[in-house]
């Protein structure tokens, strides 16, 4: 509103100054003074931010958790207290601080709210927070990772349980009895199966001799296995892939990116 006031504050201001409106001083008691466009225009240019931030959360179809930790942050440096400011500005910055001290306290919410920016592609870098805090939040969600891959290893691994079989129903044999002999058909006659000659060992590749030989002689000896990774292993492999990544631009989909890639391919 102060907005729209600052851009007809002239059309307003003459025709508060008009004779069919002026009446002896009744126009300096209806118009704002220096001092108070002043405090107006810093006002705007305060909450121009603000008006930002509610745009974005607004006309966003599908807001997600990942915003909130850099918005809030750009947020509560944009109210930090400055040597200019006027006792206005600086009494309105003072009460968007102590509002902001009260959102997102609870237990763990402030890491809830940065694991989910680092897991948003357009923020992981973490531009907002110190490299040492990053990193704590990285670490956290490579814990996390792991804990998830030992979740389902154990899922694959229990034994599934199979409910009780009834016992299958006894069908009294057929009467045994010596059975009728088909009738001999003499249009039919009986063929011998033919007989194919087995190949002969000599025909054996010696290559395949060879390997089958090995087999046999060092087979359980030298076996080839691979070597078998901790789930921690695992997970620190793909948040460091995820890390080496280009970030997302700001104008693209953080949904579709991570549809398009759910295992992050190398």
């Amino acid at each position: 509103m102060l907005e729209r006031y600052m851009e007809l504050e002239p059309a307003v201001s003459a025709t508060l100054a008009s004779r069919e409106i002026r009446k002896g001083d009744a126009v300096s008691k209806n118009t704002l003074e220096d001092s108070d466009l002043l405090d107006a225009e810093a006002i705007v240019k305060l909450m121009g931010d603000v008006k930002l931030v509610t745009t974005i959360m607004c006309e966003d179809e599908q807001p997600t958790l990942s915003m909130i930790a850099p918005l809030q942050v750009k947020l509560a440096k944009h109210f930090v207290a400055s040597a200019g400011d006027t006792e206005v500005i600086a009494a309105m910055k003072k009460v968007f601080r102590d509002d902001f001290e009260k959102r997102y306290t609870g237990n763990g919410i402030q890491d809830l709210i940065y694991t989910a920016a680092a897991l948003d592609p357009r923020f992981k870098l973490l531009p907002f927070l110190s490299d040492h805090e990053a990193e704590r939040i990285y670490l956290k969600l490579t814990d996390e990772a792991a804990a998830v891959q030992d979740k389902e290893a154990e899922d694959v691994n229990r034994p599934e349980e199979h409910p009780a079989q009834s016992e299958p129903m006894q069908i009294d044999p057929a009467p045994q009895g010596d059975p009728a002999p088909a009738p001999a058909d003499p249009d039919i006659g009986i063929v011998s199966p033919q007989i194919q000659d087995e190949p002969k060992d000599d025909a054996r590749p010696l290559k395949k001799k060879k390997r089958v030989a090995l087999n046999q002689l060092f087979g359980e000896i030298f076996q080839v296995r691979t070597a078998a990774r901790s789930s921690r292993e695992k997970a620190i492999e793909e948040v460091t892939r995820y890390r080496q990544r280009d970030p997302l631009p700001l104008d693209e989909d953080p949904l579709q990116w991570w549809k398009a890639r759910q295992y992050l391919p190398k």
